[in-house]
Parts: C-alpha cells; sequence; structure tokens
C-alpha cells in the first residue's frame, strides 16, 4: 500500500511539474535549461531530476513529442552499486483532452456555479439599485378622513 501512495505520488508530482513546464516555458534548473535547448534544436525529450523519497533521487523523461512520461528511481543496491528502475510510463494524449478527472471540492463545475450565481446577483443589482442598508423607505400611510 505504501509503494501504491509513494508511486501516485510520483506519477502525480511528474505530471503536475511537466504541465507547470509546458504552462510557463520556464527551465527550472540546469537538466531543463540543456533540455530546452535540445528542444529548441529538434529533440522532444526533456529529462528533470526528481526526489523519490527520502534517499533515493529518480529522473522523469518527458516526450513532448510523442505525449509520453517516464519515472525511473535510482536506488543503492546493498552491493553500493546504483540500479535503475521503471517506476511509471503513461501517455498524456488523451489526459489532456479531459475537463475534470478525480477532482477534490470544489470541483470545477462547483466554482463555475458559484461564479455564474455571482455574476447573475450583479446583474440584477446593477438592473435594480439596492436601497442603501439605513434608509428603508415606508410606504406614505394614508391620511385619516376628515
Amino acid at each position: 500500500m505504501a509503494s501504491s501512495n509513494l508511486l501516485r505520488f510520483t506519477v502525480g508530482a511528474a505530471v503536475g511539474l511537466l504541465a507547470a513546464m509546458l504552462l510557463f516555458h520556464t527551465p527550472i534548473s540546469p537538466y531543463t535549461a540543456q533540455a530546452s535547448a535540445d528542444l529548441a534544436s529538434g529533440s522532444s525529450i526533456l529529462a528533470v531530476p526528481i526526489q523519490i523519497s527520502r534517499e533515493n533521487q529518480g529522473i522523469a523523461l518527458i516526450d513532448t513529442r510523442n505525449r509520453t512520461l517516464w519515472i525511473y528511481e535510482l536506488f543503492d543496491r546493498q552491493t553500493g552499486f546504483k540500479q535503475i528502475r521503471l517506476m511509471a510510463a503513461r501517455s498524456w494524449e488523451y489526459d489532456r483532452l479531459l475537463t475534470e478527472w478525480n477532482s477534490a471540492e470544489p470541483t470545477p463545475q462547483q466554482i463555475r456555479t458559484v461564479l455564474e450565481n455571482i455574476h447573475q446577483k450583479q446583474m440584477l443589482e446593477s438592473i435594480q439599485p439596492a436601497e442603501p442598508a439605513g434608509e428603508k423607505t415606508n410606504p406614505p400611510k394614508p391620511e385619516p378622513p376628515q
């Protein structure tokens, strides 16, 4: 169960990093700066160092042309030699078409509903100005007959 959570966290962190990189096109380390230069030269694979656990590091390879992500863990064997293990691989070609998936509350639809309600309330207030809070006008009382 713990390794499953670690894998989910790792993949989630890598996908978040990928999304930020694609949105902002900002290198976040010398490795991604070099990868950005490689991308300009025609290469489509970014290599991003990541922290897998307290003791182990990893690398995320991101193929921007084929829309694929691989997560590798670099770990020590008992002999002291480093090994590499593929932890996850995934295509995000269809993921990018989703508008909402596995979202915690408030979901995008809930936020949209709240904003639509606020906008609708503002529209109504602009049509019918509200009375000032301290000055409520009472309808005039009819005068008694004489």
